[in-house]
């Protein structure tokens, strides 16, 4: 939005107007933190919510906050280093864990975050070994489907990335026991629960035009 705009609407609430400092210290504010709510994104998502995509993620988003370094003013110039110091700090177990790098490399969806160059291997019926395994996999089709050729593969993908990076899309799942998560149900068995609850989730194939295979949506 440009500063005039900016200045008429606080005019009209009767407001102090912003000066040309103060309007450029905002635009490189939020152009700083913009790959945060990217990487908020992706790691709160439903449909990544893979504990591989944790470690390139924080990767990927302190290289893009310190490439904004050489374009700022005086006033944030010292930003992106102060953020990426705090990244590191409160993820230094994440992002020297071998096995969030792991669970990252076995994740199919991340071959844009890994770049291999590998000659192809041709495979026979008999059960490859592990390295022409590995090669074989970082030269396929990176799918979720590609995993069954691989089962050393496929096995390491399913341990690591079986924890969640975020608790988001949990919460958000829980949003719907409202009538299951009360004081007089408190003591309902693993399996009685999880009925209850999926009985709840259900519903929603059942309202709005949700079909079967069709992620429905989620009530806050």
């Amino acid at each position: 939005m440009p500063l005039t705009d900016i200045n008429n609407i606080c005019t009209q609430l009767q407001l102090k107007c912003m000066n040309d400092r103060e309007y450029q210290f905002l635009k490189e504010y939020c152009s700083i933190m913009k790959p945060f709510t990217v990487a908020l994104d992706i790691l709160q998502g439903e449909d990544t919510c893979f504990y591989g995509t944790l470690q390139p993620t924080l990767e990927v988003l302190m290289g893009k906050i310190l490439a904004m370094k050489n374009g700022l003013s005086a006033m944030t110039t010292g930003l992106p280093e102060v953020i990426v110091g705090t990244i590191k700090t409160r993820f230094a177990a994440i992002i020297d864990s071998k096995e969030a790098l792991l669970a990252a490399v076995s994740l199919p969806n991340e071959e844009d975050l890994f770049a291999f160059d590998l000659q192809p291997v041709t495979t026979a019926d008999a059960p490859m070994s592990v390295e022409t395994e590995v090669i074989s996999y970082f030269n396929s089709a990176l799918t979720m489907e590609s995993l069954h050729q691989f089962p050393r593969i496929k096995k390491i993908a399913l341990r690591s990335n079986a924890p969640m990076p975020s608790s988001a899309p949990v919460e958000k799942l829980f949003s719907l026991g409202n009538l299951v998560l009360t004081p007089k149900r408190n003591r309902l068995g693993d399996g009685r629960f999880q009925r209850l609850l999926l009985m709840r989730f259900n519903r929603h194939f059942s309202q709005g035009g949700s079909g079967i295979g069709q992620p429905p949506t989620i009530e806050q």
